[in-house]
């Protein structure tokens, strides 16, 4: 049998300890999966070492799905800032606007603490326009992110929420930054067409069984002569006998 000269070790090797001063990454994700919007003070704690990390860590926690959707929010957040996105990497910058239109992102989930912990709707549209000003945006010509914007469109026309189209004036007609989205011509084609027809089509139909004696009042049958005098057209001439 052979035997390996001295100073060789047969036994496994140890995992490798991570450098002395990184950062506990997995002590930092269990905070955001559990974080809630009422925690004041974890809320400081997470926005602090937020600001330590990478985007590629925080595009890493994003992709990771596990996230409270308070956290997404404070995430979000962070990758929002100017500084962040003067000096981000043109590969991350796609990466982000991939997975913010994969997942909606723009528009930030239900939190489960109650309606206390629920964005009202004129933030929500306002943080919705913010996140699609930075990570949607400025990439909204590259023709890989195309499909995803007109199904984007689609869904948006289709909704009636009030939320919705506070988003699209935001977004579109009085961006916060005052940079109107530079979308291809078809785009902005879709986008006007659909809001022509939202405003030609009745926003609360009348509810069933609802009184409708004021509607009908402006659509009697028109009018017509008969013997010098206007009846109705639906009214049946007098007979003899009948009362006039």
């Amino acid at each position: 049998m052979l035997s390996l000269p001295d100073g060789f070790d047969t036994a496994p090797a140890a995992p490798a300890a991570p450098p002395q001063g990184a950062p506990d990454t997995s002590g930092l994700h269990r905070e955001l999966c559990g974080h809630r919007r009422g925690d004041t003070m974890g809320h400081r704690y997470l926005l602090a070492e937020l600001g330590r990390r990478s985007d590629e860590f925080l595009l890493d926690e994003l992709r990771s799905e596990q996230l409270s959707p308070d956290a997404v929010d404070l995430v979000l957040e962070e990758l929002g800032r100017p500084p962040r996105l003067q000096a981000r990497h043109p590969d991350t910058r796609h990466a982000l606007c991939a997975e913010v239109l994969k997942r909606n992102l723009y528009f930030a989930q239900q939190s489960p603490g109650g309606p206390e912990a629920t964005l009202s709707r004129a933030a929500t549209a306002e943080r919705a326009a913010r996140v699609f000003q930075w990570a949607v945006a400025p990439l909204a010509r590259d023709e890989q992110y195309r499909s995803d914007l007109r199904e984007l469109f689609y869904r948006m026309s289709r909704e009636r929420h009030a939320t919705t189209g506070n988003w699209l004036w935001q977004t579109f007609v009085e961006p916060e930054n005052g940079q109107v989205p530079d979308l291809p011509p078809d785009l902005w084609s879709q986008l006007l067409r659909d809001a022509f027809r939202n405003a030609a089509t009745p926003t609360v139909p009348p509810s069933p069984g609802s009184d409708t004696r004021a509607v009908q009042a402006h659509h009697r049958t028109p009018r017509v002569l008969r013997k010098g005098r206007p009846v109705r057209a639906d009214r049946r001439p007098a007979g003899p006998g009948s009362p006039s």
